[in-house]
């Protein structure tokens, strides 16, 4: 009986892509651009949940930042992040979009983590600094790009010239004058719950100049 020859290396290839199928349904890829041209920060594993990438602005003026997010459905939800001095949610300044209308109104605006207890307060002329905005939600990644000034008025809207700790949350929106789309922020009214939330280790740390992997 003559010997039957079988192909190990096809079927690892295949057993190889089933596998990174499974993981980008779970999620998305990670950007090429970390670690190269952009700082990222993320759980990137095989594929990504949440995904944070900022490079300096192009005048120098500010980071372009880009959120990138797996979201559950097209409830009103919302995705952030915020830079601390320490690895806690507390006195963290927070740039968030704000997703409502079935997915077709995304609003940005900064807010702020007080120093104790788990409350955040959206601070006056919430999109002061923020500019460039654009944002999408398909297949349920929700993809949102703005810039934000180095520097800003409100002392509750943190410098981007020195070292912070990065933290990525996200939840849903619990009621919402939904205002207009990219409005000023100061008519509408926003009641947030934080669904999930993840922090850097204590050894990381976000800086404008920083390309992190």
């Amino acid at each position: 009986m003559p010997a039957i020859k079988m192909n190990y290396g096809v079927h690892l290839i295949c057993i190889s892509c089933l596998l990174i199928t499974i993981n980008l349904v779970n999620g998305f890829p990670k950007d090429d651009k970390c670690g190269n041209t952009h700082g990222c920060w993320g759980d990137c594993d095989g594929s990504c949940s949440f995904l944070l990438t900022w490079k300096t602005s192009s005048e120098g003026l500010g980071v372009d930042f880009t959120i990138k997010a797996k979201l559950s459905s097209t409830d009103d939800q919302w995705v952030g992040f915020g830079i601390s001095q320490s690895p806690t949610m507390q006195d963290s300044s927070v740039t968030s979009i704000l997703m409502t209308n079935n997915s077709n109104m995304m609003v940005p605006e900064n807010s702020y983590n007080l120093p104790s207890g788990n409350s955040n307060t959206v601070v006056s002329q919430s999109v002061d600094g923020l500019t460039n905005p654009v944002a999408t939600y398909s297949d349920g990644i929700l993809t949102a790009s703005l810039t934000r000034s180095n520097t800003n008025s409100n002392p509750n809207v943190f410098d981007l010239t020195y070292n912070y700790y990065v933290l990525f949350a996200k939840g849903t929106i619990l009621g919402v004058d939904k205002g207009s789309p990219w409005g000023c922020g100061d008519d509408k009214t926003f009641h947030i719950h934080i669904d999930h939330v993840m922090r850097l280790s204590n050894c990381t740390v976000f800086h404008v100049n920083t390309i992190n992997k």
